[in-house]
C-alpha cells in the first residue's frame, strides 16, 4: 500500500474507527469495574458505618440495661425470700412488707429525715432487725416501725 493511496486512507479511516470502538468498550468496562470494584464497596461501608456502629451500640446497651434490671429484681426477690424464711410470713403479709419497703424508699420520715436507701437496703434491714429482736418476727407493723426508727 502505499501511504496517501485511496486503498491507504480507506485502511486508515477503518483502523480509526476500531479504535474508537475500542475505546469505548474500554470506558464500559472500566464503568463497570469501578461500580464492583473493593474501593467501591469500602467506600460504602465506610459511608454507613457509623450508622451500623450506633445501631450495635444502642442494643448492646440495651441488652445490658435489661440484664442489669433483670438482676435488681432477682436480687430484691432474694432477699424477700431471705425476709419470708426468717419471718415465716408470706402471701399478703410478705406483699405487704415488700410495699411498705419500695414506700419508705422514696419517702421521707417525721423530722424530716429523706431515706435515702433503695428497697433491697430496706428489705435487708427488716431481716436485720428481725435477727436482732425475734419478738418482731410476729406482727409485720412493729417490724416496720422499728426497722423505721
Amino acid at each position: 500500500m502505499t501511504i496517501g493511496s485511496d486503498e491507504y486512507i480507506c485502511h486508515a479511516q477503518g483502523i480509526r474507527q476500531l479504535r474508537g470502538t475500542i475505546a469505548e468498550h474500554n470506558r464500559q468496562i472500566s464503568g463497570i469495574f469501578r461500580s464492583w470494584s473493593m474501593a467501591r464497596i469500602g467506600d460504602e461501608f465506610n459511608r454507613y458505618y457509623s450508622m451500623i456502629q450506633a445501631a450495635t451500640v444502642a442494643v448492646v446497651g440495651l441488652v445490658l440495661g435489661f440484664k442489669s434490671l433483670v438482676k435488681v429484681f432477682n436480687d430484691y426477690e432474694e432477699r424477700l425470700d431471705n425476709l419470708s424464711a426468717l419471718t415465716g410470713l408470706a402471701g399478703k403479709s410478705l406483699q405487704w412488707l415488700s410495699e411498705r419497703a419500695k414506700e419508705l424508699s422514696v419517702s421521707m420520715i417525721a423530722g424530716g429525715v429523706v431515706v435515702k436507701q433503695s428497697a433491697q437496703d430496706i428489705v435487708d434491714a427488716f431481716t436485720k432487725v428481725g435477727s436482732a429482736r425475734p419478738e418482731l418476727l410476729k406482727n409485720k407493723y412493729a417490724l416496720s416501725s422499728a426497722t423505721e426508727e
